[in-house]
């Protein structure tokens, strides 16, 4: 009964135990918030299975529940307290043992799943073990090695180095050992797992070299090393065969075997972010054989040139961010869903007909580079996501890209060279939720046209030469929450249409021509502001009652023609003085180092 609420059901276990013969349980997502601490008879003698994962249940596991020695399979998500972890030893027939992310009124204690010898599945990601790795030998010493086939003991606190005995297990298929605190090398004993699909080791302290003899786990066919201090070389990759997802970001590869290399494996997902390569920084020219390659992520390597012209084109999603690579954009990826190529030195134009060059594509990011010339008219229809942002893109802002992106939700052209006005067609992308073309040339009078915009949250127009009034038709955007028109030549009096945007979080109007008075309907209807800019206006009379804003960080009123006295309430504004006092604090601490 998956996703079937049961949140205002008290006697959901009284009903299910009316039914001896049930052998599977599933409640996953039940809306469940309390487990009875007692049942007058236990009628569950047949339960294999139970999962409760994904409630919010606030009581202690009832030690009743710990009686049902036919269950083979448990399984919940985040329950407050287990009585003790002895509780668990009764449960001598569990195949599938899921405690991940639980807490105990005791420390957790490994040996009392020494005896469960039908064990083949063990989750206990975020459980506290806080131990040195070899100290758990006596645990897996026994049965254990020979029935386990997936053990997960990521974010377990652990410690120390990777003992030799991790190579002992017979049949086991998935190791996760991430988010830990171990160090040193990968010993050649964890070569000795023949069956071995996948090992997980990402987030440690991890240095050194890796054994050679890792590359003869022929079925391994998930290998994450992220964020480590691994030297890694083709070597370690010589016979894996049957890899498909690789992640070595964050680590050494020396590729001095040369451009001659021939992997044995068909990689499907590859990441190399933050990879030293050495001897030099180069696309590892082996990378044109990976012909089944979906995801490829290059970013922050260093990597100098033009991307070369062999790279296979069955990529979906490609990342080569925050690296010096320079030349024109690529024109022979057709069949990519996702392009990251953020935060180069591309330069050049974008092809004039990019639709036809990637017809597949849903995110493409070309932000932060050196890419010139007037946008391309004809995007993906199927584009989701676009981040043009801080290029130096110019001429007039063409209506036909926000028609034909009709799914669009994303859109940042901030900080190009762009001129022209606002195309009303942006009104009509009832999907996109942020909008920002800020730092351009646009000129002409803000859009009045959001009647069927309600998705939008962010609209950033700020640093431009927009002129004129805010619009009456912005008060149809009650799901904004960010609105930026600062530094422009902006007009008129703050508009009641803003009364309708109660979910802004930032106001900023500042740098205009704004005249008349404060509305006192800032400080009653928008309740959520966090900031609100008015200053460099010419705005006048007394500062109203803003009291209400009780989650108000940042007031900037200067540089008005305001009069009258300050109001006492501004010594009410908690949410104000505790970001000062933080700023104190933080300037005290930094000065005193």
């Amino acid at each position: 009964m998956n996703s079937v609420s049961f949140r205002n059901v008290s006697n959901w276990l009284q009903a299910l135990n009316a039914l001896p013969r049930i052998q599977v349980i599933e409640l996953v997502s039940c809306d469940l918030r309390t487990f009875p601490p007692s049942l007058p008879h236990v009628n569950f003698t047949s339960l294999t299975t139970l999962n409760l994962e994904d409630n919010l249940i606030n009581s202690t596991v009832p030690d009743w529940l710990f009686d049902i020695t036919s269950l083979e399979e448990l399984s919940w998500l985040e329950l407050p307290l287990l009585a003790n972890s002895d509780s668990i030893a009764k449960l001598t027939n569990l195949r599938a043992l899921d405690l991940s992310n639980n807490m105990f009124h005791d420390d957790f204690r490994p040996e009392a799943l020494s005896n469960h010898c039908k064990l083949q599945i063990l989750d206990l990601e975020e459980v506290p073990i806080n131990d040195v790795l070899s100290n758990l030998e006596s645990v897996f010493s026994g049965c254990l090695m020979f029935s386990l086939e997936e053990l997960d003991l990521s974010g377990t606190q652990l410690r120390g180095s990777l003992p030799d005995w991790l190579g002992n297990f017979k049949n086991l298929k998935s190791l996760d050992l991430s988010d830990n605190f171990l160090y040193g090398s990968v010993p050649a004993s964890l070569a000795n797992l023949s069956s071995l699909q996948s090992l997980i080791l990402y987030s440690n302290e991890l240095n050194g070299t890796i054994s050679e003899a890792i590359g003869g786990l022929k079925g391994l066919i998930h290998l994450d090393l992220y964020n480590n201090s691994f030297r890694l070389s083709e070597v370690h990759f010589a016979n894996l065969s049957s890899l498909k997802f690789l992640d070595i970001s964050y680590n050494y590869i020396d590729l001095s075997k040369g451009d001659d290399w021939i992997p044995p494996f068909q990689l499907q997902s590859l990441f190399m972010i933050f990879c030293q390569i050495v001897p030099r920084p180069h696309f590892p020219k082996w990378l044109r054989l990976q012909t089944t390659l979906h995801d490829l992520d290059l970013s922050s390597t260093s990597i100098k040139g033009r991307i070369p012209n062999w790279l296979p084109s069955s990529l979906e999603y490609l990342s080569l961010s925050n690296n010096e690579i320079s030349g024109d954009v690529p024109q022979y990826l057709p069949n990519l869903m996702s392009l990251d190529l953020s935060n180069n030195s591309l330069s050049g134009h974008l092809p004039p007909r990019i639709a036809n060059i990637m017809p597949n594509l849903e995110d493409l990011d070309l932000s932060n580079n050196k890419i010139a010339g007037e946008l391309p008219q004809l995007f993906s229809k199927q584009i989701h996501y676009l981040d043009l942002s801080n290029n130096s893109f110019s001429r007039d802002l063409s209506s036909k890209i926000s028609n034909i992106m009709q799914y669009l939700y994303w859109f940042d052209l901030s900080m190009n060279h762009l001129s022209g006005s606002i195309p009303l067609s942006f009104c009509k992308n009832k999907y996109l939720l942020v909008l920002r073309l800020s730092k351009n040339n646009l000129s002409g009078e803000l859009p009045n046209c959001w009647k069927n915009s309600s998705s939008l949250f962010i609209l950033d127009l700020s640093s431009n030469k927009l002129q004129g009034r805010i619009p009456d038709s912005l008060s149809n955007l009650q799901s904004l929450q960010s609105l930026h028109l600062s530094n422009n030549n902006l007009t008129g009096q703050i508009p009641l249409s803003l009364k309708g945007c109660t979910n802004l979080v930032t106001l900023d109007l500042a740098y205009n021509n704004f005249i008349g008075n404060i509305p006192a309907w800032i400080g009653e209807s928008l309740s959520y502001l966090k900031t609100l800019s008015l200053r460099s206006n010419a705005i006048t009379g007394s500062i109203p009652e803003l009291s209400h804003l009780i989650s108000l960080q940042i007031l900037d009123l200067s540089n008005n023609a305001l009069s009258g006295s300050i109001p006492r309430s501004f010594g009410n504004f908690s949410a104000l003085k505790r970001a000062l006092l933080h700023i104190i604090h933080t300037s005290i601490t930094i000065a005193s180092r």
